[in-house]
């Protein structure tokens, strides 16, 4: 999983993509957004695998936001961690 920061040029509305982002999109890609959050994908992809991508980013920026909220992050990360092994 790659985060990473990017900034917008206010006047310009140009930004830096860095290689590995590229080498990911290539050079034409498709933008779908609402009031919060911008999803990038290839031109051309399937469907299917960007939908599948999708539940991959969800899981992380919900184990994101839940380690965000506990008292004690390390603590809820191996919990989670004894759900994933014990099912």
């Amino acid at each position: 999983m790659t985060e990473i920061e990017i900034s917008i040029h206010p006047k310009e509305r140009m930004a830096y993509i860095p290689k590995h982002i590229y080498g990911i999109l290539g050079k034409r890609v498709r933008a779908v957004g609402d009031a919060v959050a911008v999803l990038l994908y290839p031109e051309g992809a399937n469907l299917d695998r960007v939908m599948e991508s999708l539940k991959v980013i969800e899981q992380h920026l919900t184990l994101v936001r839940k380690l965000r909220q506990a008292p004690h992050p390390i603590e809820s990360l191996q919990q989670d961690r004894r759900l994933i092994e014990h099912g």
